[in-house]
């Protein structure tokens, strides 16, 4: 069976945003063709929300922007979606009640939580700090591409 790696969208934009962490996401999560990478459907918003605002910020160019998207969806077609339904959104009041989490956060860690209940995860791959403790008192693998 191959490598899951859920990645959640704090780490996933570093495939297309070159910033600190962008080569260890790409090393450890995109090299080896046999890793599935797992996503919430919450991503395809949160991601687009990102680049639009850093078009709107001046950090992308139109012409980068409009590549970078290309790309993402590209990818978005070979991703394994977590879709946001009942079964993710029951995971959340208790996560809720134990974490302090902004909302987006909560269903990325509702949807880890999810799929980890359903299969193997070999990695749950974060940059977000708060929503990385949650998933480490949890016992997920954690990988920060951060901090290599």
């Amino acid at each position: 069976m191959s490598q899951a790696h859920f990645v959640d969208t704090s780490a996933l934009l570093k495939r297309y945003v070159l910033e600190l962490g962008t080569e260890a996401l790409q090393q450890r999560c995109f090299a080896d063709p046999g890793i599935e990478i797992f996503v919430s459907t919450l991503t395809y918003a949160e991601a687009y929300a990102t680049f639009g605002r850093l078009v709107r910020e001046g950090d992308l160019t139109a012409g980068e922007h409009e590549s970078i998207l290309s790309s993402f969806e590209s990818d978005w077609s070979s991703f394994v979606k977590v879709e946001i339904g009942s079964a993710v959104c029951r995971c959340v009041p208790d996560l809720a009640r134990a974490y302090s989490l902004r909302g987006a956060d909560l269903v990325q860690l509702a949807s880890a939580t999810y799929l980890r209940a359903r299969r193997a995860l070999d990695l749950f791959v974060v940059c977000d700090v708060r929503l990385a403790n949650a998933a480490l008192s949890l016992a997920f693998p954690l990988f920060n591409p951060e901090v290599g």
